[in-house]
């Protein structure tokens, strides 16, 4: 006669289908072929994660490979407008063009600008500081005035007759503004955007205006919120602008106008409407690329 003895039994697996409360455990169950497909999608999980400082050192190489084809390109677009006539329609393309390697130009020496901050802070003697100072200062001089030569040519297209009825005069008027805006010129830069809105009510750029007037009023505090809450309102309701970037920056901005006027469910509201739509339309974007 056989005798189960109790160390034995309790030593057994148990059965899952008799005991409902089990769970086998099987995440060491693992092929040999699934590890292998595991290792290699934690490496390339891995390989995408760029350091900043790989990020950086890429950025200044394309840089310095662009700043002289930049040049070049100046060059040739300045002979080009030499030869021609004042009254040639072609001139508007070579001076926009001109303006554009401009502001790239800007683009250029606001990244080397960066570079010399941070050098700045990492600088172990006063002689490298103070030599890193001077790098920044003249970088930022730099970015000034490639901004105003850009502000310059723009403006050369807006006043010139021959050129009223060009086609991208929407966008130069855009740029003026924004260009203006930056460099502090606040007179100019409502002057181009208003005649922006004036003459070409139906233009893409007219979400960006509003979305400009907006941000100028909010930046005034208390006096300017009615203002800018207006504005983003404008943004808001432009068909262009939906579902875009500013479409959602615009309502989260109006959630700060509605919270600092002390309409806080009107803020709530807003600032849910983001929180829930926001992240939905970019996982849409990338789904459909």
């Amino acid at each position: 006669m056989m005798v189960a003895l109790p160390w034995v039994a309790s030593a057994q697996k148990p059965d899952a289908k008799r005991d409902p409360k089990f769970k086998e455990d099987k995440t060491l169950e693992i092929s040999k072929e699934e590890a292998i497909a595991k290792a290699k999608k934690e490496q390339e999980k891995g390989a995408d994660t760029i350091k900043y400082e790989d990020f950086v050192g890429t950025q200044k190489k394309v840089q310095d490979l662009k700043l002289p084809i930049l040049q070049q390109q100046e060059s040739q677009l300045k002979r080009q407008l030499q030869i021609m006539r004042a009254t040639d329609k072609r001139r508007v393309e070579y001076l926009f063009r001109l303006a554009d390697i401009y502001v790239q130009y800007e683009q250029i020496y606001k990244f080397r600008f960066g570079e010399s901050v941070e050098a700045i802070g990492n600088a172990k003697t006063a002689a490298d500081k103070a030599r890193f100072e001077k790098e920044k200062n003249e970088n930022m001089r730099r970015q000034k005035k490639y901004l105003e030569d850009a502000l310059k040519e723009l403006n050369n297209i807006t006043t010139t007759k021959a050129f009223a009825d060009w086609a991208r005069m929407d966008e130069v008027l855009f740029k003026l503004g924004d260009i203006a805006r930056e460099l502090g010129y606040q007179d100019i830069m409502q002057e181009k955007f208003r005649k922006l809105l004036r003459e070409f009510p139906q233009s893409n750029f007219v979400p960006n205006v509003h979305l400009a007037f907006a941000e100028f009023y909010f930046k005034q505090g208390r006096n300017g919120l009615k203002l800018a809450t207006d504005y983003y309102m404008k943004v808001v309701n432009n068909p262009k602008s939906k579902g875009t970037n500013i479409y959602f920056y615009a309502r989260r901005m109006l959630g700060w106008c509605y919270f600092n006027l002390q309409d806080f469910p009107k803020a709530q509201s807003e600032f849910l409407f983001v929180a829930q739509n926001a992240k939905q339309e970019t996982l849409k974007k990338q789904t459909r690329r």
